[in-house]
């Protein structure tokens, strides 16, 4: 292979910390949320000649590093995931924490979902348990392993 498979065309700087995590918003209201290393947020947006510019930085999100982060733009939801062992649900346009969840297993969560059907959000963890969380009364609803 004499090329290589991508090309790079953009470089995020992040300053001191490095992007573990991201996710887009798709659309009109188009959207890239990285999660660093250091626990924050940023949301980088298009201006008007197409480039990246960083709109907002939501600092100490969590205590360590964002290992994952997920979108639900129907709920304008965005969930992160921690090495801290929590998971919390922000407000994607303001950055407000509404919810807090702390693991049980006292692992970190290594994944997640929106079941759109019941509208609850499903987290997995590190040692293999799952729960299902009620976002809009803010209690968990179902554990198991």
């Amino acid at each position: 292979m004499l090329m290589p498979f991508y090309v790079c065309i953009k470089t995020l700087d992040t300053g001191k910390t490095w992007y573990t995590s991201s996710d887009v918003r798709l659309g009109n209201d188009w959207a890239w949320y990285g999660g660093d290393s250091g626990g924050s947020v940023d949301v980088w947006k298009r201006d008007g000649h197409g480039s990246l510019v960083r709109r907002k930085r939501w600092s100490k999100v969590h205590s360590l590093a964002i290992s994952g982060m997920f979108l639900v733009p129907s709920q304008n939801f965005l969930v992160t995931l921690s090495f801290d062992n929590v998971a919390h649900v922000l407000d994607s346009l303001s950055g407000s924490v509404f919810m807090t969840i702390q693991n049980q297993n006292r692992a970190r969560f290594t994944g997640g979902c929106w079941d759109q059907g019941f509208e609850q959000m499903i987290l997995a963890d590190a040692k293999g348990g799952m729960e299902a969380h009620n976002v809009y009364v803010e209690r968990r609803i179902w554990v198991g392993k």
